[in-house]
């Protein structure tokens, strides 16, 4: 079976603990953690006797990665840093975008809706925005870009990034090891 493999003796964490355990991978999904079950169908073998096998971490603040600003407003920028955290541990991931022109933001928001909405690839998986602005005061803007603040609210601008974000949600849930069992 393609994506699929059997992992021995790995130091499992999970719900705050660390247990040994064997991990089963079928199609690229757990199926199975415990102990006290045989290899099923044969599966490619992973020693993992004093590895830890963690869960896949989540960045839920980020500009950019790999070279990549998020503020680029590229869908292909944005894979290309999902890769690279992908490589790093981190299985999810939140784009954050800076404070920049109503244009550029919605070009950013219009990447990351693509990315999104584009189903899966070979990296991290983009599960949303974390919208940074543009209405911040200078006084606690911290990095953002003081000419590019907005002092007074333009509702028509909120009502456009409101109507393109909420399109893109994702829903998303947690399961510990415990229960694959």
């Amino acid at each position: 079976m393609e994506d699929s493999v059997y992992i021995q003796g790995a130091r499992v964490v999970s719900d705050g603990s660390v247990f040994r355990a064997d991990i089963t991978i079928e199609r690229g999904l757990i199926t199975r953690v415990g102990s006290g079950f045989d290899n099923p169908g044969e599966l490619p073998v992973i020693d993992a006797s004093g590895l830890y096998a963690l869960p896949g971490f989540m960045d839920v603040h980020t500009h950019g990665a790999a070279g990549v600003d998020v503020n680029e407003g590229s869908a292909a920028g944005l894979r290309k840093i999902g890769r690279f955290f992908a490589s790093q541990g981190v299985t999810a991931w939140l784009c954050s975008i800076l404070t920049d022109t109503p244009e550029q933001t919605l070009r950013c928001i219009a990447a990351a809706k693509e990315v999104i909405e584009g189903g899966p690839y070979d990296g991290a998986a983009l599960v949303g925005i974390h919208l940074e602005g543009p209405c911040l005061s200078s006084e606690y803007k911290g990095a953002m870009p003081e000419h590019l603040l907005m002092h007074e609210a333009d509702p028509a601008l909120f009502r456009k990034m409101a109507e393109d974000l909420r399109h893109n949600r994702r829903n998303s849930c947690r399961r510990s090891a415990a229960s694959y069992g």
